[in-house]
């Protein structure tokens, strides 16, 4: 077999800064869906400590949504939120911390 390797150079043409904080509610539920997709690709992929690091943020980022007025995106955002953190469970079943993944699912009850 042989050993292949490949050399990527990346460019950044433009950053931009991206505040948290000050997200609409909608760009909340849009930043964290793309959290929580993310966080799937890393799950499938066996990468347990990126997965869960990815479905915190998507809850933590939706634990607020009062400012969400739109009832079928505040309803989303409550789905994705919950989506998030049974699938952060299943990610510390995944690494056999027993003891956290019964305090999310008993945080869901």
């Amino acid at each position: 077999s042989s050993d292949l390797s490949l050399l990527l150079k990346l460019e950044v043409v433009e950053a931009q800064d991206l505040c948290l904080a000050t997200l609409e509610g909608w760009e909340r539920l849009d930043y964290a869906k793309g959290r929580k997709d993310a966080g799937s690709r890393y799950f499938k992929r066996g990468k347990y400590e990126a997965a869960l690091e990815r479905y915190s943020l998507a809850a933590e980022m939706l634990g607020h949504i009062d400012d969400i007025k739109d009832s079928s995106l505040n309803l989303q955002a409550k789905e994705v939120r919950g989506l998030c953190e049974l699938n952060a469970a299943a990610v510390l079943l995944k690494m056999e911390k027993w003891r956290e993944a019964e305090a999310v699912c008993d945080s869901l009850l």
